[in-house]
């Protein structure tokens, strides 16, 4: 190869790969990995099956060509979590997990604020919880919902069981049964933007409440536990 085939050779190589891993489509990750490899196994035995040298550069310069195609179709295939953050991972199973918020809804503070606020809040509620047995509840629909997970995250990492679901709305008479449900009860930690949640006639009693605040938004951190098990069961 002249050095000049060769230059634009590595050039189109260097090219692919950036293309392939800003371009990445999570949903076509199958066929681009399946193309890359395949590609990869061309590139590797085409220099060497023919010897005569017309032949052997033509193929020299086929090869670079399905190397560079190789290089980007394996970084489209296989992108960092960059890629998925930047996609807000709508087109993987974790869409399910991390939704977008809801037009209107979104909490408008900075990424470096809100994980201040989440590391400062779990180092206030770490004396309160540690050794505790609880569930966390909170609205993950809430504009702070995804905060709220977050700090929940730094106690229970990928637990759900720790959670008792997303979808806090207020404590009513069944809430007890819920705590109750595994064989043993359970206390209760709700993270919410109230500063007072009303019990409605549960067998739960508020312990302690504790309030925070990040980038100028208020926020609570209520612990309750069951009065009585035996009421959980009835």
């Amino acid at each position: 190869m002249s050095a000049r085939l060769y230059a634009m050779c590595l050039f189109l190589l260097v090219v692919s790969a950036i293309a392939g891993y800003r371009l990445s489509d999570p949903r076509q990750e199958t066929a681009a990995a399946l193309i890359g490899l395949g590609c990869l196994a061309v590139a590797t035995l085409l220099p060497s099956s023919v010897r005569p040298r017309e032949i052997r550069a033509w193929r020299a310069t086929a090869a670079m060509i399905c190397l560079g195609v190789s290089v980007g179709a394996l970084a489209f295939a296989a992108p960092d979590f960059t890629t998925q953050l930047r996609n807000a991972y709508k087109y993987t199973a974790m869409g399910r997990i991390y939704r977008e918020p809801r037009p209107g809804r979104e909490w408008d503070v900075s990424r470096a604020a809100a994980y201040k606020g989440a590391i400062d809040t779990a180092r206030r509620l770490t004396p309160r919880l540690s050794g505790r047995h609880y569930y966390i509840w909170y609205n993950a629909n809430d504009s702070l919902g995804m905060f709220f997970r977050s700090v929940g995250s730094l106690f229970f990492a990928w637990s759900k069981e720790s959670v008792l679901d997303e979808q806090y709305d207020r404590i009513n008479v069944g809430t007890a049964d819920r705590l109750w449900a595994g064989g043993r009860a359970r206390d209760l930690l709700i993270l919410t933007r109230e500063a007072n949640v009303a019990l409605a006639d549960a067998p739960l009693e508020l312990q302690w409440t504790e309030k925070f605040a990040t980038a100028g938004t208020t926020y609570f951190a209520h612990y309750f536990s069951v009065v009585d098990a035996r009421l959980a069961t009835e």
